[in-house]
């Protein structure tokens, strides 16, 4: 079988990708399973992201055979729903169909030109306000005594431990309910064969308020050529498990 054939296969059929990754009607049928534009994971908070295919998408084939295989890579750590798709099931892929479904998942972007210098998902049609910046400059010192220790004052974080926040497709997303969830509670991926101690990320739900968060979050949205929209107190409130400090 065709790699193309095969990562098809494994994607549409065996992986059943769609369960999450594409959107459902209001009687919960997933519609059109085929496209996966993106979706909320049914009864839970996480948003899973389009998987159509994207010459804009910072990830690479073998970003994506990394996350798979292991939960973790340069782009972002597999978290919520999708570390325990990892940790059961995608972990014991072959490294050829990690690399058949990684091929099917970025086929167009083989062939795109500059297609890793292109702007995160996200991005920002007009200029930030004076509100958004002052919140953003709110924001920096507050990164700089919970986030800069790991994630670097640059965003760059660390390869195999912290993940990079500068260019993140996590952190530019719209809507930012995965970059939501991981701050208020806590970044772990999953232990796999081989990345068998992953570093966890602790939860913040408790420590910060939301003004607190939406001025952190909001800066690390603007900050290193990030051009995710600002997260306001109400984007946060909506997520919040219990009450806000």
């Amino acid at each position: 079988m065709p790699a193309t054939s095969r990562g098809s296969y494994l994607v549409q059929g065996l992986g059943h990708c769609s369960a999450c990754h594409a959107p459902r009607n209001q009687l919960g049928a997933v519609v059109d399973p085929p496209a996966m534009r993106g979706a909320l994971v049914p009864g839970t908070a996480w948003f899973a992201p389009s998987l159509v295919p994207d010459p804009n998408s910072p990830w690479s084939e073998s970003d994506l055979v990394r996350y798979l295989t292991t939960g973790h890579s340069s782009q972002g750590n597999a978290n919520g729903p999708m570390a325990e798709v990892v940790l059961g099931g995608t972990q014991h892929l072959t490294d050829e169909d990690a690399l058949a479904m990684a091929q099917v998942l970025r086929a167009p972007a083989r062939d795109a030109p500059n297609a890793s210098m292109a702007k995160p998902p996200g991005a920002q049609a007009t200029p930030p306000t004076s509100g958004v910046v002052a919140r953003s400059t709110a924001g920096s010192k507050l990164y700089e005594k919970h986030c800069a220790n790991c994630h670097g004052l640059d965003g760059r974080g660390i390869d195999g431990a912290y993940p990079r926040l500068a260019g993140s497709a996590t952190v530019n997303a719209q809507p930012p309910h995965n970059l939501l969830q991981v701050t208020l509670l806590g970044g772990f991926g999953p232990a796999t064969s081989k990345h068998p101690r992953p570093f966890g990320m602790p939860p913040f739900q408790l420590q910060l308020s939301n003004q607190e968060l939406s001025e952190l979050l909001t800066h690390v949205r603007t900050a290193w050529g990030n051009t995710g929209l600002p997260v306001s107190e109400f984007d946060i409130n909506k997520l919040r498990p219990t009450a806000a400090p």
